[in-house]
């Protein structure tokens, strides 16, 4: 899985999110996630600051893996 990915679903099991209400938060299907995870690619960008958000972490963070969580 890559980095951000990786950041995205340590977030979402620290949190008890489910995939499924992430997707529907941001508005993809669950298959497009699940590819996301399983084919080793990334977010389009214009996902990442509604995941960021959603989350309550920094783009930064997402991206980067630096900076504190907001």
């Amino acid at each position: 899985m890559n980095p951000i990915m990786a950041r995205i679903v340590a977030e979402l099991k620290k949190r008890r999110i489910r995939d499924k209400e992430l997707c529907s938060y941001i508005g993809i299907s669950q298959s497009t996630f699940a590819t996301w995870k399983v084919k080793d690619r990334d977010p389009k960008a214009v996902y990442l600051p509604k995941i960021a958000k959603y989350l309550g972490v920094s783009l930064e963070y997402l991206l980067c893996g630096t900076d504190e969580e907001e």
